[in-house]
């Protein structure tokens, strides 16, 4: 491209490296109006700088308070994309071939204020006092629309309740509200002027990874004396946490480097015995002192038996110090 090459041909040739590939029509067409309204609403942020075109769209149009649109929930409820504390989803509607969504449906349900013990007549509205918000413009973000103010039902939702406050606030999801609220419909309405409606906080936000808990047994294995008969090896045995994922054992003697124990190991599944070490073939391993010995024992097992048979110059029996660790 030479460097004459005006900014709807940089776009155009960006758009299409972007969204070609491994797109369906459908989809690229979604994408490419999304591309679109942010050259409208932000082009320098979008042309120049690399990054979603949902961000530079930013709250997307009629973001305003005088737009007579209602905010998004996530915008007045601490970042959380649902209905807030004294309100209830008393509606919803479609918009079809959301880029939000993936060229599919997004879902925009209304929050209602609840009205206490107030009546509404036929109307359906209760009055200001029989709710606990009054009408504002949000501030805050881009997300300035208006809240608590429309007086205003689309009905699929709680029908059981006849009487409802104003939209508090709305909630944006790809997911149909019948799915995940039985209190709604399936009767459909669409309005695709909100089709580009968006707020900062409903930015995909990554995964959460869920660090996995931890747990650990420590206990003591006996020492046992050089020359002691084996009926009276000293033993322990160790319960393993239900359904544990990984786990490592650890054994370490005190006693000076060639003068360990030998160590007769067993894990128990349900049934059997096997050998502790060399996946389940081998019963008995010598623990050189002051070097520490990992094990993994098999996620299938639910107990541990340890057996130390002492070692051959060591008349005082030095304990073993054994750690299980795990998931």
């Amino acid at each position: 491209m030479s460097a004459l090459a005006t900014m709807s041909e940089r776009v155009v040739e960006r758009v299409s490296r972007q969204f070609g590939k491994n797109s369906s029509r459908r989809s690229f067409l979604a994408k490419s109006a999304v591309v679109g309204s942010a050259l409208a609403v932000n082009p320098l942020e979008y042309v120049l700088k690399p990054g979603s075109a949902y961000a530079a769209i930013g709250c997307g149009p009629g973001a305003d308070c005088g737009s007579g649109w209602t905010v998004f929930c996530c915008s007045v409820n601490a970042g959380r994309n649902a209905c807030p504390p004294g309100s209830i989803p008393a509606g919803w509607w479609k918009t079809d071939n959301s880029p939000f969504c993936g060229g599919h449906a997004r879902f925009i349900v209304d929050c209602n204020a609840t009205c206490g013990g107030c009546g509404c007549g036929s109307s359906g509205i209760c009055a200001p006092g029989c709710y606990n918000c009054g009408c504002r413009c949000n501030t805050g973000s881009c997300d300035q629309r208006r809240h608590c103010c429309n007086e205003f039902r689309y009905g699929q939702c709680h029908q059981e309740i006849g009487c409802v406050g104003p939209v508090v606030c709305r909630v944006a999801t790809c997911a149909p509200p019948w799915q995940f609220d039985p209190s709604c419909t399936t009767t459909s309405a669409t309005d695709n002027r909100t089709v580009l409606h968006a707020a900062p906080c409903l930015e995909p936000q990554p995964p959460k990874v869920e660090e996995p808990e931890m747990w650990t047994i420590t206990a003591e294995l006996p020492g046992t004396p050089a020359g002691t008969p084996s009926a009276q090896w000293r033993s322990i045995e160790i319960a393993l946490p239900s359904g544990f994922k990984t786990a490592t054992l650890r054994m370490y003697s005190t006693w000076p480097k060639d003068m360990g124990p030998v160590v007769w190991g067993a894990v128990y599944y349900s049934g059997q015995a096997q050998g502790l070490w060399a996946a389940g073939r081998q019963w008995e391993l010598w623990l050189p002192g002051q070097t520490p010995i990992d094990s993994v024992v098999n996620p299938k097992a639910f107990a541990v038996k340890l057996v130390n048979k002492g070692a051959r110059f060591n008349t005082a029996g030095t304990p073993v110090t054994v750690t299980i660790s795990g998931t």
